[in-house]
């Protein structure tokens, strides 16, 4: 094997970039790792930059969900045990059903705006042709994390899941 015929090494991001906006993730890792690239996520900025913690709040405002106070809350610890947070447990509210149209995250409204400047980026040059848009989302385990119950847990889950089909369509 020679240098031509050599496999390039590719770059991977897996979808969170500590920067700003999407447009500085998009040119600033277009800039830096072109010729390695496949894809590119848009950094998960905004309200994303702290992963899915902004779900919490997201769930909490559903009619059919509530603060589950007589569960402990969900000790958030880093590697040594220092506790980093506590984050109130949620569940589905007895007798009610979550319905998967009113469970909006914002994923695909925000997928369908990042797409839009990645193509302008791309046909503008800054993104090289060939390279993909790349979507990151939770799986619906990580986002049922804060429902205790069983039972609410599986419709949480369930929930997500077609929800997440949905924006898929």
């Amino acid at each position: 094997m020679n240098a031509a015929t050599a496999p390039k090494p590719i770059v991977h991001f897996v979808g969170s970039i500590p920067l700003p906006d999407a447009e500085t993730v998009f040119r600033t890792l277009a800039a830096s790792a072109a010729p390695h690239l496949k894809r590119l996520p848009d950094g998960e900025t905004g309200i994303r930059k702290t992963w899915i913690r902004f779900l919490q709040q997201v769930l909490a405002d559903n009619p059919a969900i509530e603060v589950a106070s007589d569960v402990p809350s969900f000790k958030f610890t880093q590697w040594d045990g220092k506790l980093l947070r506590e984050i109130p447990r949620l569940r589905v509210k007895p007798g009610a059903r979550l319905d998967p149209t009113t469970l909006t995250t914002g994923y695909a409204e925000m997928a369908i705006a990042s797409w839009s400047l990645f193509d302008r980026l791309q046909q503008e040059g800054v993104i090289p042709a060939g390279v993909k848009f790349q979507i990151s989302l939770p799986r619906a385990i990580q986002f049922s994390n804060s429902i205790p119950m069983r039972a609410s847990a599986c419709a949480g889950w369930a929930a997500n899941r077609r929800h997440a089909a949905a924006m898929l369509v």
